[in-house]
């Protein structure tokens, strides 16, 4: 009985045991089961989580690159452009100061050269009178032709060159009388040095007396009997060229007819030097210069003892001066010559040739700041006391680059090098894109197989054995 009794309890107690252990067992897998699930809940939000972040740090690493891009290729542009910019900017600055330090130097010598050559020919007239005994205003010098020719292409290539004399009221008969003697002598003498076969005496235009002559109009006009012209002549002479092909020859017409000599006259007679009077021809600005004729040649220190006996009368082309100074294609440079007497007059240096542009100051304004400027040519010492309406010409000359001169100092090449290095930046820029999505695509291929394999495993194996794999 005891052997039952223990039997039975051994098997109760076995049946006890099996079923804890079972209970126990079940528990513990349904834990287990419970614990995966929670955890693998708990795991795909985590990962989707991180891989999120880390694809917008992805993100903001490309966006930071793009923008340092886009800086250094607006940087590099920009730098590239300004730099050549500037470099061209300095070539044209040292492009006009190289013309304007030629067209100053030629410029000022050509005009003390012309005007030393015109009162050469002023003083060999006085030595000439003189050496020969003549009394002034009866003088005729010989071969003028000859000398006054070689003086017109010393000054600027001078149209014209005369010798008048002074005649005062009382001389007009006598001197007349004299002139009636010898014009036609004088005259023959001439025409036979230019080659013209004609004779004197066939020669239009020759008066015998004195005229009263408007040269610009070529009028006759009523001679006045009283003032200022009434009492003293400035005679049309001894004159290079005659003219004779155009069928006339001014001489023995009185030049103080016209306004602008008058003027010239007056003030050459107070200051004792030249003197030119600008107005505005058909190709540009002329200037009719008068050189005071003395009765002697005296020094600087003696000028006081000079008597003004006649006038070497010059009508030149201002613009002459302005010639051949510069290279063939070294165009653009403005000059504008003021002096101080008010007349003001524009030209455009082009090369070998000047162009006038006006009587006005025709330079552009934003050029201001490389102006530069220097004296020219001075017609006597300021004085003080003038007379009214009696000005001594100080000439300047200031010049100025124009945009025909920065056009032919500049090229295309800062907008060629800015491409170059926009393009080689640009291209740089394009390959890093390409790469970029070129790893874009290859992520998402290999994403997409990854799907693949666990929806594969999915379906082939139970959910423990996937969990074990």
């Amino acid at each position: 009985m005891n052997s039952n009794k223990k039997d039975t309890m051994s098997t109760y107690s076995d049946e006890e045991s099996g079923l804890d252990s079972a209970s126990v067992t079940s528990k513990s897998s349904t834990f287990s089961s419970f614990s995966r699930l929670t955890h693998k809940n708990r795991e795909v939000p985590l990962q989707i989580d991180v891989a999120g972040k880390e694809q917008r740090y992805v993100n903001v690493s490309k966006y930071c690159m793009i923008f340092m891009l886009i800086v250094v290729t607006v940087a590099g542009c920009t730098g590239t452009y300004l730099y050549l910019e500037a470099e061209e900017e300095e070539q044209f600055r040292s492009t006009f100061e190289r013309y304007a330090s030629e067209v100053m130097a030629v410029s000022k010598e050509n005009v003390e050269s012309t005007f030393s050559s015109i009162e050469a020919l002023s003083n060999s007239v006085t030595s000439y009178a003189k050496n020969s005994n003549q009394s002034w205003p009866e003088v005729v010098i010989p071969d003028w032709t000859s000398r006054a020719s070689r003086t017109a292409k010393l000054a600027a290539s001078a149209r014209l060159v005369t010798m008048a004399p002074l005649v005062k009221k009382q001389e007009r008969a006598a001197f007349e009388a004299y002139a009636n003697g010898v014009v036609h002598s004088q005259i023959q003498e001439d025409l036979d040095y230019l080659g013209i076969e004609m004779n004197a005496t066939d020669v239009p235009g020759i008066v015998d007396e004195i005229s009263w002559i408007n040269i610009s109009s070529r009028t006759r006009a009523h001679e006045p009997q009283e003032g200022p012209f009434s009492n003293e002549f400035l005679v049309n002479w001894q004159r290079y060229p005659f003219e004779v092909e155009k069928g006339r020859v001014f001489v023995m017409n009185n030049m103080l007819r016209v306004p602008t000599i008058r003027s010239a006259v007056a003030t050459s007679n107070i200051t004792q030097q030249p003197k030119a009077a600008f107005f505005e021809a058909i190709l540009g600005v002329e200037a009719q210069v008068v050189q005071p004729v003395f009765q002697d040649v005296f020094p600087e220190s003696r000028a006081s003892e000079r008597t003004v006996v006649g006038f070497v009368w010059v009508v030149m082309g201002w613009g002459n001066f302005f010639q051949n100074l510069l290279p063939e294609g070294a165009n653009g440079t403005i000059l504008v010559m003021d002096s101080s007497c008010g007349f003001q007059a524009s030209y455009e240096i082009n090369g070998l040739g000047a162009d006038f542009l006006g009587l006005v100051d025709a330079h552009d304004e934003k050029y201001d700041d490389m102006e530069i400027s220097t004296p020219f040519f001075s017609f006597g010492a300021e004085q003080e006391g003038l007379p009214d309406g009696i000005c001594i010409d100080q000439l300047t000359i200031r010049l100025f680059p124009s945009d025909t001169l920065k056009d032919a100092t500049s090229s295309i090449r800062p907008l060629m090098y800015t491409g170059i290095v926009a393009l080689v930046i640009l291209s740089t820029v394009s390959v890093f894109i390409i790469y970029d999505i070129m790893v874009a695509r290859r992520q998402k291929k290999v994403m997409k197989r990854v799907d693949t394999q666990h929806k594969l495993v999915s379906d082939m194996f139970p959910e423990k054995f996937r969990d074990r794999l």
